[in-house]
């Protein structure tokens, strides 16, 4: 992602900011910021959301990246945000001294309340019945190692029961569905794709 116009945006507008909060890292708008803001003398915080170790695809673009151009991103942050004590410890592995580092964990909005009928729209609209559920949502990556899940599912003694996988495909859902034909629990597994909303 190449944003035409953000950095000379920036080069005039960073100094006018009391903080700057990055987020993920490996990426272009990541790196202009953090130049704009360093340049300005002003403060930001990068906050990964477990992007910062080079894992998953394109791991050759992301050293080539960070040798060029982003490894002063974490290195001069004022902060970094993990989302996890594990998050956590991926920075200080990394070279983020833990003094810099906060474990804020993902904000759910328990003021949300579902629908009064939504669990039962659910089951209707994916033909789950009553059957007891096993749910993941999340991303399909294969860090959040939803292959344990559906393994553990496969030698759980519940015969009834449905698992549930439900998010975005990070490149990982093909061969979960093959894990799923392999483990012998297709009929029982249900992929839903992203889900949004209450």
């Amino acid at each position: 992602y190449v944003p035409l116009g953000l950095d000379r945006w920036l080069a005039g507008a960073a100094g006018s900011f009391a903080i700057g909060h990055l987020h993920g890292v490996h990426n272009l708008p990541g790196v202009h910021a953090a130049r704009r803001l360093r340049a300005a003398g002003v403060p930001f915080v990068v906050q990964p959301n477990g992007t910062a170790p080079r894992h998953e695809r394109r791991q050759l673009a992301k050293l080539a990246f960070d040798l060029l151009l982003g490894r002063r991103v974490l290195r001069d942050a004022a902060a970094v945000v993990a989302v996890t004590g594990f998050e956590r410890r991926q920075l200080v592995r990394l070279g983020v001294p833990e003094t810099r580092i906060a474990v804020v964990p993902n904000p759910v909005d328990v003021g949300q309340a579902p629908p009064p009928d939504g669990a039962r729209r659910f089951r209707e609209r994916w033909r789950i019945g009553d059957a007891p559920l096993v749910v993941y949502l999340g991303q399909l990556s294969p860090r959040k190692r939803v292959d344990l899940l559906v393994r553990a599912f496969a030698a759980l003694d519940a015969p009834a029961a449905r698992l549930v996988i439900a998010g975005s495909d990070m490149g990982c859902r093909p061969s979960l569905e093959r894990l799923v034909d392999a483990c012998g629990v297709r009929p029982r597994t249900t992929f839903t794709g992203v889900l949004a909303g209450a």
